[in-house]
Formats: C-alpha cells, sequence, structure tokens
C-alpha cells in the first residue's frame, strides 16, 4: 500500500509539472530565437534611418558660353565678357522625383580696365530652391529647378560705382543627370545692388559638376 502511494505520488507530481517545464522550455527557446533577430534587425534599422534623411552633396562650375549685350538687346559671343560661377548645393529627396536644396553661389565677371584698374564685379549668395527629377533611361534624368537666393556681398571695381551692396538673386535652371554626373545650364537674375551692379545683371553659366 505504501509503495502504491509513493507511485501515485511520483505520477502526480510528474504530471503537474511535466506543462510547466515544458512551457519553460518554450520560453527559454522563443528568448533565443528572438535575441539575435532583435540584434540583427536593430543595426539595419540605425543604418536606414539616416541615410534617408542624408542630403546628397553637388558641387558644380561653369561659365557663360553665349553672352546678352543690355544695350544691343541681342544673344551674340564677344558683347561681354562672360561670367564664370561656382555653386554647392545640399539636396533634400521629399519624394523620388522632388527635392529640397541649399545652395551657395559665387559668381565673378571680369570686365576691361580702366586706367590700372582691372574692372570685376564679384557676388556671393545663399540660397533655397527646389528641383525635380525625371528618370529618362537608367541612370539618366532630367528636370528644371528654381529658387531664390540672398546676396550679403555684390562687389565691384568700377569707377563711379558703390563698392559694395546686397540683394537678391533669382535662379531657375535645366539639369541633365548621368548618375553621379551633372550637366546644367543656369539662368541668373540679380535684383537690388544697382548702385554696385549697374548693367550686366543677368548671368547664364552653364556649368558641369559631382553629386557625393
Amino acid at each position: 500500500m505504501t509503495h502504491r502511494t509513493a507511485v501515485r505520488t511520483r505520477t502526480s507530481i510528474v504530471t503537474a509539472v511535466a506543462p510547466r517545464v515544458a512551457m519553460a522550455r518554450l520560453l527559454v527557446v522563443t528568448a533565443l530565437l528572438a535575441v539575435p533577430s532583435q540584434a540583427h534587425a536593430q543595426p539595419s534599422t540605425s543604418r536606414v534611418q539616416p541615410s534617408g534623411r542624408r542630403p546628397a552633396i553637388e558641387i558644380v562650375a561653369g561659365r557663360e558660353l553665349v553672352t546678352r549685350d543690355p544695350y544691343l538687346g541681342d544673344t551674340c559671343n564677344g558683347c561681354r565678357k562672360a561670367a564664370v560661377g561656382v555653386s554647392g548645393s545640399a539636396r533634400w529627396a521629399l519624394t523620388p522625383e522632388v527635392g529640397a536644396l541649399a545652395d551657395i553661389w559665387w559668381i565673378q565677371r571680369p570686365g576691361s580696365s580702366y586706367g590700372q584698374r582691372r574692372i570685376r564685379d564679384r557676388l556671393l549668395a545663399v540660397g533655397a530652391a527646389v528641383d525635380l527629377r525625371w528618370p529618362v533611361y537608367r541612370k539618366v534624368s532630367i528636370g528644371p529647378s528654381a529658387g531664390a537666393a540672398f546676396v550679403p556681398s555684390a562687389t565691384t571695381t568700377r569707377p563711379f560705382a558703390k563698392a559694395s551692396g546686397s540683394g537678391v538673386l533669382w535662379t531657375a535652371g535645366l539639369a541633365i543627370r548621368v548618375g553621379r554626373f551633372v550637366l546644367q545650364q543656369h539662368v541668373l537674375v540679380l535684383n537690388g545692388a544697382e548702385a554696385v551692379i549697374q548693367d550686366n545683371r543677368e548671368y547664364y553659366p552653364l556649368t558641369v559638376g559631382w553629386t557625393f
């Protein structure tokens, strides 16, 4: 009778404990499987999120190939000295086609000599723009851009003109991109600083550049 009671007691204990042991093992296995997957998934998220917020940097430089004489009103070569320009921009993609840009421009137009003085008009502009990029074929895209920039510094060495001033530079362009290479025609119009840069206040640089 004692032996049967002991057997029954052991059986009841095993029956009661077995489900709990099985549940504990299941929880341990689940936890061990979940930890590596979370450790693997977390770095992936941390890599993807910053890259979505990181802007693309673009550096371009160029000069005018065709210049427009402000007095004759026609387009010709040699009517005035060609302006040169350098620009850097940071672009944030709003959608796959639309982007917002923060850009900076440095432009110089050399002129003829006046006595011993070499005439030069220079301006520095900082502003913002919006551009569109429409895919054409594989890595080739085309699209316009438009914006405005504040000109904190417009200077000249012209005689009988104010040495420096400020204004606004209106910007527009049309770009062709092949991978990271960019070819862009710009139209830049200076508003303000009339006492500094009295004529040749429009700039048409054709630039080439690279996107980083």
